[in-house]
């Protein structure tokens, strides 16, 4: 998947900027409509009525962009290890 071309996506590091369309990968969804979750998504966590964190395969991304009632989608970093 090139994110290249995803508006909704938060900017990412140069690292990710391509995955597999079957990677599992987590994110903070928010939307414009109160407790709003496309059918793709694997709810993890409400944060508030708009605001929730989720787990998709990466190819849903597309279908996410299209979605009017998605606003923003911010792709969860993994911490360096010590």
């Amino acid at each position: 998947m090139d994110f290249s071309k995803l508006k909704k996506l938060e900017q990412l590091d140069a690292r990710v900027r391509q995955i597999d369309d079957e990677r599992v990968v987590t994110a903070i969804v928010k939307v414009k409509e109160a407790n709003y979750h496309p059918r793709l998504l694997a709810v993890r966590k409400q944060i508030d009525s708009w605001l929730f964190t989720a787990e998709f395969k990466a190819q849903y991304l597309r279908d996410l962009e299209s979605d009017p009632l998605v606003e923003t989608i911010s792709l969860a970093k993994a911490l360096p290890s010590c």
